[in-house]
């Protein structure tokens, strides 16, 4: 479980890759609590993290320069984790769009996830994404 300031940086990643087709429909939104639930420390209320954002480079600086040095998880660690939840949530509804595909590329790409991570993901997302290139 990520520690409470860690949390909800990575709440609201989650909440920007759901919502980067525009809109988060009711079963994404069931997966995004689930999962926002199962990684989480403390209550956080998606009503309350729709009100906020934050990009790919703050949540990796705030990573690698604040006060989550200490917390334990590599950025490229936390990066796979954001990977499997994106995916979980996205396709919660049967699909991911183009939008979602490059919403989790970002994320997990300034987080520092090995080549191999990355291909596997555009393997999985290939349908998604234009001639299955990130």
């Amino acid at each position: 479980m990520l520690d409470r300031e860690l949390s909800r940086l990575y709440a609201l990643a989650l909440v920007a890759i759901a919502r980067a087709d525009g809109e988060i429909g009711s079963d994404e939104g069931v997966r995004l609590q689930e999962r926002i639930a199962a990684r989480c420390e403390g209550t956080l209320v998606l009503e309350d993290l729709l009100l906020d954002s934050v990009q790919p480079d703050d949540l990796a600086a705030a990573i690698q320069a604040g006060p989550f040095r200490g917390s334990g998880m590599p950025a490229d660690q936390l990066g796979e984790m954001l990977l499997n939840d994106g995916l979980a949530v996205v396709l919660a509804k049967g699909h991911a769009t183009n939008g979602e595909a490059h919403a989790i590329l970002r994320f997990i790409r300034v987080l520092g996830c090995a080549d191999e991570v990355v291909g596997a993901l555009c393997g999985k997302l290939a349908r998604w994404l234009p001639d299955g290139q990130p």
